[in-house]
């Protein structure tokens, strides 16, 4: 855990490219070992990735903004916004 934490840390403040996307999500509820969140396709990726706890009305939302942060070891959410459709990066 030490050392996930360490890597995730290292990819946030080294510099990168950040990256913007949305796309339609699967509402996860969670359960007592894991969180509730949302299961997206990461068109980068080419992978579905799991967001815990995004922000916004996951539960009843369809599409999440995500912004993350790409560099050479590899990438990390940064900020994701569950909503119906009409919130924008702006």
């Amino acid at each position: 855990m030490i050392l996930f934490t360490l890597l995730v840390t290292l990819i946030y403040f080294l510099p990168g490219e950040d990256s913007f996307y949305s796309a339609p999500y699967e509402y996860s509820r969670g359960s007592s070992k894991s969180c509730s969140g949302a299961f997206v396709d990461d068109p980068d990726l080419q992978k579905t990735i799991f967001i815990c706890y995004p922000y916004g009305d996951y539960q009843d939302g369809n599409v999440i903004y995500v912004k993350k942060r790409v560099n050479a070891l590899g990438a990390v959410v940064t900020y994701a916004y569950a909503t119906s459709g009409r919130f924008r990066f702006d």
